[in-house]
């Protein structure tokens, strides 16, 4: 995969797991955010509304409730309302103002911060998950928070160790392994990410996205025999799947079992027909396989449902190749698609 798409899925892992860990309950609505000319969709965001306690007694009782805690509760109230009405500047001078009277409050923080997120003030949000931090250090969803958008910005050296000191809190956790799995992919300790994605494969083992991670950090590393089983167990689990389709077939084919790569790759090609790779690596095999003819099929299917697929004419010469010379200069197949299949790949 390309490093800008890496990046933007890492992003995307490691927002999903704060929201889980950090927003249970709340409402959601999807953001995009822009950071260096790239366009991040985050996922949704949480509601910065608190759950109220419920209504007062009609017989009037002593306030136990500090003064200081009645007016968190309506600063959030007020900053979600003014956020929902889209006045979220407004919002973020409502948080800022009470952030400022109450300055050891992390709820408060944390709320400013992810509001820093949705306008886009990414290194502002970076200071304030820090001061929360600060505030509450074991605060999971703000340690999350922060390292996907030190992640997201390349400091992966600094991003690594609190995803690391979150796992250490949250054993079995898949969401948070397979974000540490990512980010460890990204680093090139592909050790590492097998590890952890070991982890939360044998933690959940219904989980087939956590199988279909582990397959395709195995395939990566060249462990084709371990990747296929592991994402057979995907597949089976998850049949409609063409990204896991695709990885099977490839992860099959490199292994040396062709046959069944290629029923892998056939019905990879049936669910996506628009992506690239299916086609080359089904074309690819079939040429392993010595079977001319099919694979210059495989390569015409290609260029019927892939758009600007043959730009420099490359594909119809092979595809002629194929048919008066045979098979010669049979290519190495192909990549697995690391989560691109149905992507338009030309």
């Amino acid at each position: 995969m390309r490093d800008t798409a890496r990046v933007r899925l890492l992003l995307l892992v490691l927002l999903a797991a704060v929201l889980a860990i950090g927003a249970s309950g709340c409402k959601s609505n999807s953001k995009k955010v822009t950071w260096q000319g790239r366009t991040y969709d985050l996922g949704a965001m949480p509601e910065m509304g608190m759950e109220l306690a419920p209504s007062l007694p009609s017989e009037p009782a002593p306030l136990t409730v500090a003064p200081y805690v009645v007016q968190v509760e309506r600063s959030l109230e007020k900053a979600a309302t003014l956020r929902d009405r889209g006045r979220r500047t407004e919002a973020i001078a409502e948080l800022m103002t009470a952030v400022s009277a109450a300055g050891n409050d992390a709820e408060l923080g944390q709320a400013l911060a992810l509001l820093f997120v949705e306008d886009g003030q990414l290194l502002r949000a970076e200071d304030e998950f820090r001061r929360v931090l600060r505030l509450n250090a074991q605060s999971d969803a703000a340690t999350f928070a922060l390292a996907a958008l030190l992640a997201q910005r390349g400091a992966l050296g600094e991003a690594r160790p609190l995803l690391e000191r979150v796992a250490a809190r949250r054993p079995g956790d898949t969401k948070v392994l397979s974000a540490l799995a990512a980010l460890s992919l990204d680093q090139g300790d592909s050790k590492a990410a097998i590890n952890a994605l070991k982890a939360a494969a044998e933690a959940n083992p219904d989980d087939h996205a956590a199988k279909g991670a582990l397959g395709n950090a195995l395939g990566q590393t060249g462990e084709f025999g371990q990747a296929a089983a592991a994402l057979a167990q995907a597949n089976k689990a998850n049949p409609g799947d063409a990204t896991t389709a695709l990885q099977l077939g490839t992860a099959l084919a490199q292994s040396g079992k062709h046959e069944e790569a290629e029923r892998a790759l056939t019905e990879a090609t049936r669910l996506a027909p628009e992506n690239r790779l299916g086609w080359q690596n089904l074309a690819v095999l079939r040429e392993h396989q010595g079977d001319a003819e099919g694979a210059a099929r495989a390569y015409e299917s290609l260029l019927k449902n892939v758009n600007g697929a043959d730009r420099d004419g490359t594909l119809r010469k092979r595809i002629e190749a194929l048919r008066s010379e045979g098979l010669e200069n049979t290519p190495p197949i192909g990549e697995s698609g690391n989560g691109e299949a149905g992507r338009n790949q030309p």
